[in-house]
């Protein structure tokens, strides 16, 4: 009968480590559970803030594009104005230059009509003179 306890004794204790090893298997199971799913949330904090460096990157880089990009603007719009001032001081000359050849032909006018006014009264003094000569 002792025997039998002895056996029976070292069969509860062989399940009980039996159900220890068990536990102990099952926890080792979750810890690479947790361990695998917190490897995981890492990689995934990891790549974010990759992406975030990333993204701030491409926003930086979006951002010296358009700097560039509107001083080129400002560079094109400063030339372009002083073209613009350029030919509006040219088109000043020529209207300037325009008005005083008006002014010139008016002259030239007058000093034609004039001449031709008074050539036409020595004409007309002459042929008087010359109808009353031979009466």
């Amino acid at each position: 009968s002792g025997g039998g306890a002895t056996g029976a004794g070292s069969g509860g204790r062989s399940t009980e480590d039996a159900q220890q090893i068990q536990d102990l298997l099952l926890q080792v199971q979750e810890e690479k559970q947790r361990s695998a799913a917190m490897q995981a949330h890492l990689s995934s904090l990891t790549r974010q803030r990759a992406g975030g460096q990333e993204a701030a990157q491409a926003s930086a880089d979006a951002a010296a594009r358009a700097t560039d990009e509107l001083e080129h603007l400002r560079r094109q719009l400063a030339e372009t104005q002083g073209r613009v001032a350029h030919q509006q001081q040219q088109l000043e000359e020529q209207n300037h230059q325009h008005q005083l050849e008006r002014q010139q032909q008016q002259d030239n006018l007058l000093q034609q009509q004039q001449q031709l006014q008074q050539q036409l009264q020595q004409q007309r003094l002459a042929s008087r003179q010359g109808t009353r000569a031979p009466g």
